[in-house]
C-alpha cells in the first residue's frame, strides 16, 4: 500500500512539474534585440561649416521594427542655399537576415 501511494505523489509531482515548465516559458528575445544600443536620440555636433543635424532610433510595431529618422540642416554659403534633409530607415527582419528599407526627401529609395 506505501508503494502505490508513493507511486501516485510521485506521478503528481510529476504533473505539476510539467504544468509549471509549460507555464514558465519564456518568450524569445526579438530579433532585433541586438540592435537595442541604437535606440535613443542623437544629436550631431556642427561642424565647421554650421551644418547640424540628428536622428532617432526607435522600436515599433511591438518591437518588430527599428524606425530611424533622421534630419541634417546646412546653412547657405556664397552662391549655395541653405538646405535640409530629411530621411526615414525601417530596419526588419525578413526570413532570419537584417534588412532596410530607407526613403529620403530628396526621392531616394533603397531597400
Amino acid at each position: 500500500m506505501h508503494r502505490g501511494l508513493s507511486q501516485r505523489r510521485a506521478g503528481s509531482i510529476f504533473l505539476v512539474f510539467v504544468a509549471l515548465a509549460g507555464s514558465i516559458r519564456a518568450e524569445p528575445p526579438p530579433p532585433l534585440a541586438p540592435l537595442r544600443f541604437l535606440v535613443g536620440e542623437w544629436e550631431g555636433i556642427g561642424d565647421q561649416a554650421g551644418a547640424t543635424g540628428g536622428f532617432t532610433f526607435a522600436p515599433s510595431l511591438q518591437d518588430r521594427v527599428l524606425v530611424r529618422t533622421n534630419y541634417s540642416n546646412t546653412p547657405a554659403t556664397a552662391g549655395t542655399p541653405a538646405s535640409r534633409h530629411d530621411d526615414l530607415m525601417v530596419v526588419y527582419v525578413e526570413a532570419g537576415f537584417v534588412k532596410a528599407a530607407y526613403l529620403d526627401s530628396e526621392g531616394h529609395v533603397i531597400r
